[in-house]
């Protein structure tokens, strides 16, 4: 018997059990609408029962952090955030910047507007809280962004509700957050004689991903 492999097969299974125990599934708090009108406008019946399918995962896909993450960060990979998240999936069990942008567009079109309200309050606390909007929800993702997606996410929310108070009390962190990306995350480029100002992916940081710590290494033996 393999015991290295039972015991990395327990191991993980305590582990799951332990990131679970951290993330309450908030179906509760969630305001799910069951027939929301999109639904009516697909005449087909095998991509209407397709769609009602993709829209029912909304429920399976929905989480909150625990205040404990907030009382005590020391113990924990995950950032606080005080609204519930949709999370991508899969191995994801975190929210994701720009994924959230696909995520609060499909909460609109599924009538779910507390909900992708409470999504793009938790990204303007983190904006408060770092300047920006970090990677992911873990505190490795501190100083990595994905593509700034924050300003479209409330516009797509005012164009769903003309709410101009959220619109209004939104706009400080906007600005916060463009301030970062034209201070940090910018490179002048000279185009025939011309200068523009172009923002960039980058990292101040010179070590490998602590969540990908051997693939990085791996590849940085193998590139020339």
């Amino acid at each position: 018997m393999d015991t290295s492999r039972t015991g990395m097969r327990s191991e993980s299974r305590s582990l799951e059990s332990t990131v679970i125990s951290l993330i309450d599934v908030w179906l509760n708090e969630l305001i799910f609408v069951s027939r929301p009108k999109f639904l009516e406008g697909i005449a087909d019946d095998e991509l209407r029962n397709w769609a009602e399918k993709i829209h029912e995962l909304w429920k399976s896909l929905g989480r909150k952090i625990r205040a404990d993450v907030k009382d005590h960060p020391e113990l924990y990979s995950q950032i606080y955030t005080p609204h519930p998240v949709i999370v991508p999936g899969g191995r994801f069990r975190e929210l994701y910047y720009w994924d959230s942008y696909w995520v609060i567009n499909g909460l609109l079109l599924s009538e779910m507007t507390d909900t992708a309200y409470g999504m793009i309050q938790n990204f303007l606390y983190l904006v408060n809280r770092y300047g920006f909007v970090p990677n992911g929800g873990r505190i490795y993702y501190e100083r990595r962004s994905q593509p700034p997606f924050l300003t479209l996410m409330v516009e797509s929310y005012y164009q769903a509700t003309r709410d101009k108070e959220f619109l209004r009390a939104a706009l400080p962190a906007l600005e916060q957050e463009y301030r970062f990306w034209m201070q940090n995350r910018s490179t002048p480029v000279t185009v025939n004689g011309t200068e523009h100002v172009l923002n960039r992916y980058h990292v101040e940081v010179g070590s490998p991903r602590p969540e990908s710590y051997t693939d990085d290494l791996e590849l940085g033996r193998r590139t020339p």
